[in-house]
């Protein structure tokens, strides 16, 4: 079935591929014209569809430049939001948003960084201008942005995690590439994400197509937080309890080998399709399920926590031990990543 499905794809991505071509060239020869902002710009982006810790990358980013004092602005598509044009997330005081308003990542970045101009546009030129004029930024970190080529960047990353790179390489709608490998000669440098310390072998297996520059690190858990009283969960106390996870990201697996890493064995995983606003019919699953498998602990992402209704969160808190699954990045060498994020400033 699947080949039968790829055969009546395949032509697709054939016309795919000439279209993301032909306007590849027009960038290339000048006639789409990059606009040059008067910031450093730091673009996180994918060659495939999603899954690969853009998000985490992104956090990362964050991280560094909040902690040298840099005033920092994140814009995106606002990807699954249910609104259209300029909308502020945040003004680096208050969230102005809904979820529904401005897509679940910039709810989370806005949660988790209160301080970043989070704003969400098509227009990234736009909105980058609008971030530099209104809030004096001195930094934009465009999320998802390897594709939106209308604004020139001064460091162009590519994340990649292991599994990946061992998919085949064919376009979407057939594959899940966005474009072909020889697009990542606009990179600047690959993220590449593995829990199996095998970076060598992919290294090796990429080394003609991936950038020179190679950037090597792995998820880990950073903190499982209570949703009834914010303070940390225990690992140690999860691995005897009956537990649900529930996920609606494009690679759940993870998230379920993330917790396996840490000795938590879930004794039940629903997957719901990745950027996926939970209903009243998705509530009662879960709280079904929590009824009849005597479930004790229920646990999910950050970022699916922010596409969930406030009323079913307090339901949750109050029937079981829920928490959320927070993420951290750990590269193989910091100090060349952080030296690399602070290189933007170079020029400025």
């Amino acid at each position: 079935m699947k080949d039968l499905l790829f055969i009546f794809l395949y032509p697709l991505s054939k016309i795919y591929w000439l279209i993301i071509s032909i306007r590849n060239l027009l960038f290339e020869i000048g006639i789409f014209k990059i606009t040059k902002v008067s910031v450093p710009v730091i673009s996180v982006g994918n060659i495939t569809l999603g899954g690969n810790g853009k998000t985490p990358t992104v956090e990362s980013i964050i991280s560094i430049l909040l902690k040298k004092k840099i005033k920092v602005a994140v814009i995106s598509r606002g990807y699954k939001r249910k609104t259209s044009g300029l909308k502020i997330v945040s003004d680096g005081n208050s969230i102005l948003c809904s979820r529904e308003e401005a897509g679940d990542e910039a709810i989370q970045v806005s949660n988790k960084f209160p301080s970043v101009i989070v704003i969400v546009d098509e227009k990234r030129v736009r909105a980058a201008n609008y971030a530099i004029n209104n809030f004096g930024v001195k930094v934009i970190i465009l999320d998802d942005g390897f594709q939106h080529r209308w604004i020139y960047r001064d460091l162009n990353l590519v994340i990649f995690n292991e599994s990946t790179l061992k998919e085949k390489r064919d376009l979407i709608p057939a594959g899940n590439y966005r474009e072909p490998m020889k697009s990542l000669s606009r990179s600047d440098a690959a993220v590449i994400y593995s829990n199996q310390n095998n970076f060598l072998n992919l290294d090796q297996y990429w080394e003609d197509i991936l950038p020179t520059k190679k950037i090597h690190c792995r998820l880990q858990i950073d903190k499982i937080e209570n949703t009834a009283d914010k303070h940390s969960l225990k690992i140690n106390n999860l691995k005897r309890q009956n537990v649900l996870i529930f996920s609606g990201i494009a690679k759940p697996e993870r998230f379920n080998s993330l917790l396996r890493e840490e000795g938590i064995l879930p004794n039940l995983h629903y997957f719901f399709p990745d950027h996926h606003w939970y209903t009243k019919k998705d509530n009662e699953l879960i709280m079904s399920k929590i009824k009849n498998y005597n479930i004790k602990t229920v646990l999910t992402t950050e970022k699916d926590y922010s596409r969930m209704s406030t009323d079913f969160c307090n339901q949750l808190s109050e029937s079981v031990t829920f928490g959320i699954v927070s993420v951290t990045t750990v590269f193989e060498n910091e100090l060349e990543w952080e030296k690399l994020i602070l290189s933007t400033f170079d020029k400025y």
